[in-house]
């Protein structure tokens, strides 16, 4: 029953309208790679038209392929996070993630839940970005930017959410 919940969640998320952008992953045109949402609202918008498919999309409307590529995002970060000893635990927060055409993170716009754990923003912006720049999602390919929006929540358990 769990994982039907957290498949509809997924669903819903993932099926709202796209923003689109086509960034590097870096400061260009003034938009850092990774910020606050609300901070930068205005950049954004101009950035939007550019990301013209959601991961659903890229993953031929299979909600199965489409949420386990999001849960393997999250067990990624995860492992990524005890790799350089970030503890990302008791952190719950909105993630909006922006992929170019080959499955790496040009952008990362993040909110952090009322009952999340208090981390800086400043760090949890370094640690995002130090993640964005090395992570290349596997075995996706797609002719369009696309986004994401979801939510996590550390620690994440998603190998026990991903189906056979």
């Amino acid at each position: 029953m769990r994982a039907l919940l957290l498949i509809m969640i997924f669903f819903a998320l993932g099926s709202v309208a796209p923003i689109s952008t086509q960034h590097n992953g870096d400061d260009a045109n003034g938009i850092p790679a990774v910020f606050e949402l609300g901070a930068d609202d205005d950049a954004l918008s101009e950035l939007a038209p550019n990301y013209t498919g959601n991961l659903m999309s890229v993953c031929g409307n299979s909600m199965d392929k489409a949420y386990k590529h999001w849960m393997f995002l999250l067990i990624d970060m995860e492992d990524y996070s005890r790799k350089i000893n970030f503890d990302l635990n008791g952190v719950k927060i909105w993630l909006n993630v922006y992929w170019n055409k080959n499955g790496k993170i040009d952008l990362i716009s993040f909110y952090p839940k009322a009952n999340s754990k208090n981390i800086p923003n400043a760090e949890l912006k370094a640690f995002l970005l130090s993640f964005a720049r090395q992570y290349q999602m596997e075995d996706l390919n797609s002719s369009i930017h696309f986004v994401h929006y979801g939510s996590a929540s550390f620690p994440n358990h998603a190998e026990l959410m991903i189906p056979d």
